[in-house]
């Protein structure tokens, strides 16, 4: 089986393997979250131009990975006091044109010019499904959407992870077979189309995952991925 959508991606899919032919996989692992878009982007469906439109203008950076097209940019807050800044990025399944990833952190220090400035972007303003803000405290984080699929990660490689594999790092993640909604079902149409040998329909998947970071128990960088896979 063929894994599309970055590293940790395959690590979701590989701890959920021995699973997958029962859905149980599917069964453990589910996002307690309604919708992981955020002002109104959707993941794989909203692209950087979109973005543009909520934010105002940034440079959009693009490199190449043989086929594969990844770009990104960025936002800070120009909100005197906020250090909110918003990292957007779309890699394999999103073809570097949709939106796959976006970062909200804490960041006390940016490169003057590296990013687009914008009010839009504000700690008190942006939320996850209108539940998940920077600057909540563990327990705010338990009560808003409960506990985490996952925990302190031994398993799994530290590089693979956004801020790094330690107790401060909570991981929700989900995983499901078709139906899909039609923006994911395009998605893996087109990824289905861009690489030969899929392994049939029963094998194609959908997949997100949100990654917290605590600092000082305070909520300090916010990881949301969406893909699909086969």
């Amino acid at each position: 089986m063929s894994m599309r959508g970055g590293p940790l991606s395959a690590l979701i899919m590989a701890t959920c393997a021995a699973l997958f032919a029962s859905g149980a996989c599917a069964a453990e692992y589910e996002l307690p979250l309604t919708s992981t878009g955020l002002a109104g982007l959707t993941l794989l469906a909203s692209t950087f131009q979109d973005a543009a439109m909520v934010f105002g203008p940034a440079k959009v950076n693009v490199s190449k990975r043989g086929l594969e097209a990844a770009s990104s940019a960025c936002y800070v807050s120009t909100r005197k006091g906020d250090e909110t800044k918003l990292i957007l990025k779309s890699e394999s399944t999103g073809q570097g044109r949709f939106l796959t990833h976006y970062t909200l952190v804490t960041a006390r220090r940016v490169r003057a010019g590296s990013c687009g400035a914008s009010a839009a972007v504000h700690a008190g303003l942006l939320a996850v499904d209108d539940r998940l803000r920077l600057g909540m405290t563990k327990d705010q984080v338990r009560s808003a959407i409960g506990p985490p699929s996952l925990r302190n990660l031994d398993a799994w490689s530290k590089d693979d992870l956004p801020g790094g594999s330690h107790p401060n790092t909570w991981v929700y993640m989900a995983t499901w077979h078709a139906p899909f909604s039609e923006v994911d079902q395009k998605a893996m149409t087109t990824l289905l189309a861009a690489h030969d040998g899929a392994a049939g329909p029963e094998h194609d998947y959908a997949w997100t995952r949100v990654v917290l970071n605590f600092r000082d128990s305070r909520l300090t960088r916010i990881d949301v991925s969406h893909g699909v896979g086969y």
